[in-house]
């Protein structure tokens, strides 16, 4: 008798061992389901918000080439201040946080200013484009060196922030 009781407890706790495993494994199954759902899901995610970070990039890339040629005609060939205010001047403030631009010509005079996001009189800009003579005579350089004595084929930038610099060393040097 105390075996067949015995018999049944262990039946019964086989049954309740296999019900728990089954649970387990069961419960296993579907995290790893649930796992694998969010981890696609934020996969996604991510790879979304790259394409469009991306896709913002090359926006922000082709506009200056989009507007070359209007660059050429309204700055070089025939200047235009309207344009020069619109698409240096406001557009460099606003879009990239620009505190000052200049357009020069080819003599290397001042042909348009702006400071803080507003036009400023050329001999208003002074100060700047002193600091930048250092940039514009390396830019000259550059234009000389790519193009070999001949026509412009490669223009020459040179970094923003080294203007910063230059114009903070200016300003400190004029008021001390």
């Amino acid at each position: 008798m105390a075996t067949a009781v015995n018999r049944d407890y262990f039946w019964a706790l086989a049954a309740i061992g296999v019900a728990a495993i089954a649970a387990l494994t069961l419960g296993l199954i579907a995290f790893a389901h649930q796992s694998d759902t969010e981890a696609k899901a934020r996969e996604e995610t991510v790879i979304g918000n790259g394409l469009n970070a991306r896709i913002r990039e090359i926006e922000t890339q082709v506009l200056p080439q989009a507007i070359w040629d209007d660059a050429v005609r309204n700055l070089d060939n025939r200047f235009s201040q309207q344009w020069a205010s619109d698409n240096v001047g406001n557009f460099l403030h606003s879009v990239s946080g620009f505190g000052f631009a200049l357009v020069i010509d080819t003599d290397d005079r001042v042909q348009y200013a702006m400071r803080d996001g507003a036009d400023v009189a050329l001999a208003e800009a002074a100060a700047e484009r002193a600091a930048a003579e250092t940039v514009i005579a390396r830019v000259r350089a550059g234009e000389l060196e790519e193009r070999g004595g001949v026509g412009l084929e490669n223009p020459v930038q040179s970094s923003a922030i080294h203007w910063v610099k230059a114009l903070r060393r200016h300003r400190h040097s004029r008021s001390g």
